[in-house]
């Protein structure tokens, strides 16, 4: 290849400048530079990581507290008429101040805790009302606001009087005088048609429908077959009052109001009989209370005074109006006319001792109002001839001087029994925290009143997990009081998020709810409705589902 002139220079050119590069050593001297900036930059490290060190040990904060840069604090103090003050005038003593302040800290807490006691209106114990009222009560608040509050007040009466006079119990209490079974002509080919095509409420999500502000405890339908109006009770004593709408508009109000009218657990709710705008509450703060939605008016019917909680309560029979039993958490049963107010029981003397323990259920004979059978902590169920006192109890040493009555039978669980409920038929359904469901048939034929304690055994057992735990409500099996249909059943809460119907038999006819059904949270306090099979059940944080 034959080089240009212009070539031939610059490769002279290149051979030249190499040459002159060797003579400078500037590899040498560009090493020694990298070196000594290397070692620079190590130190710089190292102090600066020091700086940061003290710094963070001499740096002082940004912001002092009023106690650190010298201010005085007004003091805080505790008036003649339960006022706070603040201010430095009359102040005198600052242990006894804050120990006042502390003082009124605890009355506080003990108000919230304090039963309502005599009668109250319901707009004074609403929450959605108490709610607007707290936001207006500063001392500039002008009379527009009051004018806006006494026609909330006006508009929240009209509700519960709209809900009242639109009540109506249609044929219950003529079909209660004739009503007869024919459980025996069960088609279980169809019942489980009909239950697997009930239709869940169209308008809301189960989540989305919170009838309480926490767990439901107990829950229940009106009687009337003319709308569907739903109560349910939780843990902090709050009743949740649902009147279901079929048609809502695109607001999607559900209208459902929460009253407070206790202050623990609402542990059962009822229609009185004969009157359908009574609603009766009974709570662990040991209270029975009746609601009027007619005159807006809650009244209290009795209160044990020893902070006994009531467990249960039922009336004696659906034609008489006035008369309950009702059963506390220490095992005692007791007696009470709804027509006598504000009745104190402050001993233990007009109450009868009937288990040693907690009774979480009881249930009264249809065909003898004289017969219960209760069910309880102690791991037994029992059945009771009431019209027997005995001075003495029969069943333990503990309570051997506390009257009780006469005993026709037992049976014995391995755990807890939670549920004792008695059918128009004359069967007794049960469960416990031994995962069983038992059916005892006939109970009445069973009975001999001439011999000692009969040992119960039952007719059927089906496996069932009954055991909650802390966070769920007690899974309780319910019959239906008195089915249209003329069929015998009763549906429970399934920990798996259903809800189970069964026939006096055992055989299961309903499984509802579930993640096809958006269930989120297990319906553990369940009810039917007493006429048509229209099924509610309650969960955790107030939810509810409902199926017609």
């Amino acid at each position: 290849m034959v080089l240009s002139n212009l070539e031939k220079i610059r490769q002279q050119n290149i051979i030249k400048n190499q040459l002159i590069l060797k003579k400078l050593n500037l590899d040498k001297v560009s090493k020694n530079i990298y070196n000594h900036l290397k070692t620079n930059q190590d130190q710089k490290k190292n102090t600066s990581s020091k700086n940061i060190i003290n710094n963070r040990v001499t740096k002082q904060p940004i912001r002092k507290s009023k106690r650190l840069r010298g201010i005085k604090i007004d003091p805080v103090y505790l008036n003649s008429d339960n006022t706070i003050s603040v201010g430095s005038n009359d102040f005198q003593n600052k242990n006894s101040n804050t120990n006042n302040l502390d003082d009124y800290k605890k009355k506080l807490k003990e108000l919230e805790k304090q039963k309502l006691a005599g009668d109250v209106k319901l707009v004074d114990v609403l929450k959605k009302y108490q709610n607007k009222t707290a936001k207006n009560t500063n001392k500039n608040t002008n009379k527009n606001d009051n004018k806006n509050l006494i026609q909330d007040e006006i508009e929240l009466v009209n509700i519960f009087n709209e809900i009242g006079k639109s009540l109506s119990t249609g044929d219950f209490y003529d079909i209660t005088s004739d009503f007869k079974l024919s459980s025996n002509n069960t088609n279980v080919k169809e019942l489980r048609s009909f239950f697997n095509n009930l239709n869940i409420y169209p308008h809301a999500l189960p989540n989305d429908i919170n009838l309480t502000t926490t767990r439901i405890t107990y829950i229940n339908f009106h009687p009337t077959v003319d709308k569907k109006l739903i109560f349910a009770g939780d843990t902090e004593g709050d009743l949740g009052i649902w009147n279901v709408n079929d048609h809502l508009n695109d607001d999607l109000n559900l209208q459902i109001n929460n009253l407070k009218i206790h202050t623990k657990h609402i542990i059962k709710l009822e229609i009185q009989p004969q009157n359908n705008q009574n609603l009766i509450t009974s709570s662990y703060d040991g209270s029975i209370r009746l609601t009027n939605f007619e005159k807006s008016i809650s009244s209290n019917l009795l209160d044990l005074t020893d902070s006994t909680g009531i467990s249960d309560f039922n009336f004696i029979s659906l034609m008489d109006p006035n008369l309950i039993y009702f059963t506390t958490l220490l095992g005692q049963f007791g007696l009470l006319d709804l027509r006598i107010k504000n009745k104190n029981i402050q001993n233990y003397n007009d109450l009868f001792r009937i288990h040693d323990k907690k009774i979480g259920s009881f249930s009264i004979s249809p065909q003898n109002e004289f017969q219960i059978s209760t069910a309880s902590l102690d791991r037994s169920m029992k059945i009771w001839d009431i019209r027997k006192i005995n001075k003495q109890n029969q069943f333990t040493e503990k309570f051997l001087n506390e009257k009780s009555f006469d005993c026709y039978g037992y049976y014995n669980s391995k755990l807890s029994i939670s549920s004792s409920d008695w059918n128009s038929s004359g069967d007794i359904v049960c469960n416990g925290y031994d995962n069983t469901i038992r059916i005892f048939n006939n109970v009445n034929r069973k009975l001999n009143f001439d011999q000692n304690l009969i040992e119960f055994k039952p007719d059927r057992t089906i496996q069932h997990n009954c055991k909650t735990g802390k966070w769920v409500s007690i899974l309780k099996s319910k019959w239906q009081k008195l089915p249209k249909d003329n069929i015998e059943k009763f549906l429970i809460g399934n920990m798996k998020k259903y809800i189970d119907v069964y026939t006096s038999d055992g055989i299961q006819i309903g499984h509802l709810g579930g993640p096809e059904d958006n269930v989120k949270s297990i319906p553990a306090v369940v009810q039917f409705h007493p006429l048509e099979n229209w099924i509610v059940g309650g969960s955790a944080y107030g939810k509810c589902v409902l199926y017609f």
